[in-house]
């Protein structure tokens, strides 16, 4: 698995234990997603997103350990305006100043979420 909803994590089984204990941020540039025509059943253009202004995109994930090494899936959420054109859904983003707050374990997660960033920047990408 490489994703796993936002909306519903705390309630599976497979993302429970991790939903409240093993919460992990991925710093990335930005993110890549295929515009996808669900009539065409195809995918499109390639996009560059990440949000406006940054240079680094924190990714909020869950990660477990498997044989003694760390597993982990991105959240994801409904799209922000910017990007419900290319997919239905998004990752969930948090600004640099909510980040201490996702990974501890004595914070609630939801407390976080709720300063996620849905503005995005996005720009067709090479290849």
């Amino acid at each position: 698995m490489i994703n796993a909803r936002t909306e519903t994590a705390a309630m599976k089984p497979t993302f429970r234990e991790a939903w409240t204990a093993h919460r992990c941020i991925v710093p990335a540039s930005c993110y890549f997603e295929w515009q996808h025509d669900a009539a065409k059943k195809a995918t499109g253009t390639k996009y560059a997103i990440q949000p406006p202004g940054q240079t680094v995109t924190w990714l909020c994930g869950l990660y477990r350990l498997e044989e003694g090494l760390p597993a982990f899936v991105i959240l994801t959420r409904e799209p922000g305006e910017e990007t419900r054109f290319i997919h239905d859904r998004m990752p969930l983003i948090l600004p640099r100043e909510q980040i201490d707050a996702w990974i501890s374990p004595t914070e609630k997660p939801e407390a976080a979420a709720a300063f996620a960033q849905t503005k995005m920047i996005c720009e067709p990408a090479a290849g």
